[in-house]
């Protein structure tokens, strides 16, 4: 049928041990914590038929190259490659470009994440499932599930490009704060300032019906950025900024030496992963519920606790003073 997007996830449909095994992973406050999905829904060009699959994600991928207006002829394309597509833990999205970074500046988050969920037209080496032909098709795909933490991968390391020696070899030698550099290793870092905001909303990259269910509205607080220090994947340092549990104060994390940041400086960092609090997330509301719950049932047993305590310490005071009572009234039958 035209149109149709029955999704299906390879999760749901493992039986036996392994899937139990599987599921109880899930269960686990680390896998709650971040772990969602991605749903991706890819559409025939002859028949229209859509295929709709559901994968689990803990990070997204995000193309930062610079952002540059296509013609009106390939606008809803997405470069014309699918993008690589990990049913294990991450999602990537393609880079559109695999030359240096150029003298325009790097994408934004907002505009990162307008490319995730935008169209991409597929190569003619597509078969669909439907009518068996191969063709071309597109592909749109947005979040199905949020975790209450959602981290964002800034895609700052390439590989098998040939750095600022592309760059210089057509003439355009100017960086505007962007520049690349391709190490012995082979891999190149995008490097230059990325803009994001301390609060993101994520609605518009939510399918419709996460919409319309848990995420009417979907607000995200920034509490971490991660930053690499380096040229490329194979080397450098790693230092940390973190918003304390009200999210006022900032802190710098570098290896043994943690000092207080303003959030101007914070924002000016070249991130490489960026955390996200998602407020007022199911999950973390159940979680919250069930960390209140145990602690007032260790607050109970506290208290079961003292109370026999105190029970035993009336009643052992109430036993001398029977023994000193006795002890009293034999002295005096005595004398």
């Amino acid at each position: 049928e035209e149109g149709s997007n029955d999704c299906t996830s390879p999760s749901i449909k493992k039986e036996g041990k392994d899937n139990q095994d599987s599921s109880a992973e899930d269960n686990e406050y680390p896998f709650r914590l971040f772990r969602g999905t991605v749903e991706s829904n890819v559409t025939c060009s002859a028949c229209r038929a859509t295929s709709c699959k559901i994968d689990p994600i803990e990070d997204i991928g995000l193309d930062i190259l610079p952002v540059t207006k296509p013609s009106s002829a390939s606008a809803p394309a997405r470069g014309g490659s699918e993008r690589n597509y990990s049913s294990s833990t991450r999602y990537t999205s393609s880079s559109r470009s695999t030359s240096p970074t150029s003298n325009l500046a790097l994408a934004d988050v907002t505009q990162a994440l307008d490319r995730f969920i935008s169209q991409e037209r597929l190569d003619s080496g597509y078969k669909c499932e439907k009518c068996g032909k191969v063709g071309k098709a597109t592909k749109t795909s947005k979040l199905a599930s949020i975790p209450p933490i959602l981290t964002l991968h800034l895609k700052r390391f390439r590989y098998g490009g040939s750095g600022r020696a592309a760059r210089s070899a057509s003439g355009n030698n100017s960086d505007n704060g962007v520049s690349d550099y391709v190490g012995p290793s082979g891999s190149a870092k995008v490097e230059g300032h990325v803009k994001f905001q301390s609060i993101l909303d994520i609605k518009p990259y939510l399918t419709p019906k996460l919409q319309d269910t848990d995420f009417k509205k979907a607000i995200c607080r920034l509490f971490a950025v991660v930053v690499h220090s380096g040229k490329n994947s194979h080397s450098g340092h790693y230092v940390t900024y973190v918003a304390n549990m009200k999210g006022k104060d900032w802190w710098k994390m570098d290896d043994g030496k943690v000092v207080r940041v303003s959030l101007n400086e914070v924002m000016q960092a070249e991130a490489y992963m960026l955390f996200y609090r998602v407020t007022n997330h199911p999950v973390a509301t159940q979680l919250r519920e069930a960390a209140d719950a145990k602690s007032a049932a260790s607050v109970r047993i506290m208290d079961a606790i003292k109370r026999k305590d105190d029970e035993a310490k009336a009643a052992e005071e109430k036993k001398r003073a029977q023994a000193k009572s006795a002890a009293l009234a034999l002295k005096e039958l005595v004398e």
